[in-house]
């Protein structure tokens, strides 16, 4: 069974990259998205950190990846990288052209610490005057937006401007108690408007304190609500005390995959996220540089 998943914060949590791609590729993941998180402390990053941790991702490929800069070229014998940025805290389009060129195609609008683009869950803003600029950068690209962390404010503005944005990590919630978690309204505008939907693998992603049979079951709520939503684990960013018991690290998504409905494993698993993908329409990556 492949395996894709939308959110790995593998850069901060001190493991050799290497090993962690090799451990992925050996557990049967062949597509998933590594973000650089640009916050230390509480100190947003300078944008020579950033792209530090951009080249590290790159430098640590071994030889059973691949760098996915073109979503046309995924290949399925390998373990296929998009490298994110989680949170957009810079105010020029430069330094964004930049980080496509190194490589980059996912960029989160913001964390929980609002950003030079968007307000976040916390203090419910929408989308700054810059952001709009990022949101039309962004589109003329082909790069992936994610709305994870957003508010739902600044989420209804992007989906009115974007078709095929992306949730990465968080959950669905008939009554969710804050914004880091989507209303079921939200999660089918989002879905309705060509995007997708990744379920994170944290406690404050459900409605209780949740085990791993709980979470088999929102998948299939989910999936059957929705269709386009897909493993969004955040293995490495929750911490292991926050996760699902048995589903604190990736190897142990095997566990998940012998209890999920046959009928829904391997779209949830692989199909939606690489079709998703390969509809995307991005057929080119810059080679010249910005």
């Amino acid at each position: 069974m492949k395996i894709a998943d939308l959110h790995q914060d593998i850069l901060i949590s001190g493991r050799d990259i290497k090993g962690v791609f090799d451990e992925l590729f050996a557990h049967n993941y062949r597509l998933v998205v590594a973000v650089v998180f640009p916050i230390s402390n509480g100190r947003i990053w300078e944008f020579d950190e950033v792209l530090e941790g951009v080249r590290k991702y790159k430098e640590n490929l071994g030889e059973n990846c691949k760098l996915l800069e073109n979503f046309q070229d995924l290949d399925e014998n390998v373990l296929n990288v998009i490298i994110g940025l989680e949170g957009c805290y810079f105010s020029d389009i430069k330094l964004y052209e930049r980080l496509y060129w190194e490589g980059v195609r996912l960029f989160s609008l913001t964390w929980n610490i609002p950003s030079a683009v968007s307000g976040s869950y916390e203090d419910g803003k929408g989308l700054t005057e810059f952001g709009f600029e990022f949101i039309s950068w962004a589109r003329e690209k082909g790069a992936l937006i994610d709305l994870a962390h957003s508010s739902y404010r600044a989420i209804i503005q992007t989906i009115d401007l974007v078709e095929g944005a992306i949730y990465s990590h968080g959950g669905v919630l008939k009554e969710p108690k804050n914004m880091r978690n989507l209303d079921y309204e939200l999660a089918g505008e989002i879905v309705k408007r060509g995007g997708i939907i990744g379920l994170g693998y944290g406690k404050l992603f459900f409605e209780r304190d949740a085990n791993i049979f709980d979470v088999a079951e929102k998948v299939e709520e989910l999936v059957g609500m929705f269709g386009n939503v897909v493993s969004g684990s955040d293995f490495f960013g929750l911490g292991r005390d926050n996760l699902i018991r048995c589903l604190e690290e990736p190897k142990e998504i095997k566990n998940l995959v012998r209890i999920l409905p046959e009928k829904i494993r391997e779209d949830y698993l692989w199909k939606n996220f690489s079709n998703f993908l390969l509809r995307s329409g991005r057929t080119s990556s810059i080679k010249d540089g910005p």
